[in-house]
């Protein structure tokens, strides 16, 4: 607008850092991660949570916002790992489940 020569595709994109959150420190969900897969062998983020909330002293079953956040929280883990080459996925949607790779 203001310098009609410029190009925006030579610009790299910035990507939003998730929020910390108060339950967990640091790179302690990636060893979550990694320990329910090793116990299991797979696993859905649900199962892992879960297993977090109860261990924190909170009940996923009466704490939705929170189950939510940690489900959310997982997913992202899970995702970083993949894109790392770390752990695949086994399935899709609801029935989603994950293994090491």
């Amino acid at each position: 607008m203001l310098r009609p020569e410029f190009k925006a595709e030579g610009l790299r994109v910035r990507h939003r850092r998730p929020t910390k959150s108060p339950y967990f420190m640091h790179s302690e969900l990636t060893r979550r991660i990694f320990d329910a897969l090793r116990t299991s062998g797979t696993v859905t983020s649900f199962e892992v949570a879960a297993h977090a909330m109860r261990d924190k002293g909170l009940n996923p079953e009466n704490d939705k916002p929170t189950r939510t956040d940690f489900v959310h929280r997982v997913a992202l883990a899970l995702g970083a790992m993949q894109r790392k080459g770390k752990v695949e996925k086994i399935g899709g949607g609801c029935a989603m489940r994950w293994r090491l790779s």
